[in-house]
């Protein structure tokens, strides 16, 4: 079967329809593809032996207290010697929201590109009566300092997180732009 050929465009809507594609991700896009990669809680410990802690699930900083967290507190001293094991980290409930996270310590790190993820998404949007899709990644990357916008100040380290859309392919469709 052979589909008909579509109308072509003139270079004026062309352009219109091609400067209408998004390109950063929106607060609601970020928040929604929150949801498709790994969820992770970075602490710190205090000198009085609680941790200042963020959630990347809930986006919260909180301070924990052992009393009432045992499971959590223990979550992360897997491993020889008290250090964690890299490779098979421990899951525990995020004191705040109840997710289930894997605890990590943001001290144990020096660079995180361990953590960096992708995935694989289409953004749907319309303008003016064209629905508009677009296939890319999403990455999404850890780092320290300043560098992606602090999101969680565990004592004196700084975690931060990027998340960036990669497009891959447009693509734009219109009801009646057929020949006939």
């Amino acid at each position: 079967m052979k589909n008909a050929p579509c109308t072509p465009l003139t270079p004026e809507e062309e352009a219109a329809i091609m400067s209408a594609f998004p390109s950063a991700l929106t607060p609601e896009e970020s928040s929604d593809t929150a949801k498709l990669f790994t969820p992770y809680v970075f602490y710190s410990t205090r000198s009085d032996r609680s941790r200042d802690c963020y959630c990347t699930v809930c986006g919260e900083r909180y301070n924990v207290r052992r009393k009432g967290h045992a499971d959590f507190f223990k979550a992360s001293h897997k491993g020889r010697h008290g250090y964690p094991d890299f490779t098979a980290r421990d899951k525990a409930s995020c004191p705040k929201c109840g997710a289930i996270v894997e605890v990590l310590s943001a001290g144990r790190f020096r660079d995180f590109t361990s953590l960096c993820e992708t995935a694989q998404v289409v953004r749907l949007s319309v303008y003016d009566g064209w629905l508009l899709a677009q296939a890319g990644i999403v990455v999404r990357e850890f780092g320290r300092g300043g560098c992606y916008g602090e999101i969680a100040n565990a004592g004196a380290i700084t975690v931060t997180e990027k998340r960036e859309f990669h497009e891959l392919r447009r693509f734009a469709f219109k009801p009646g732009r057929r020949n006939e």
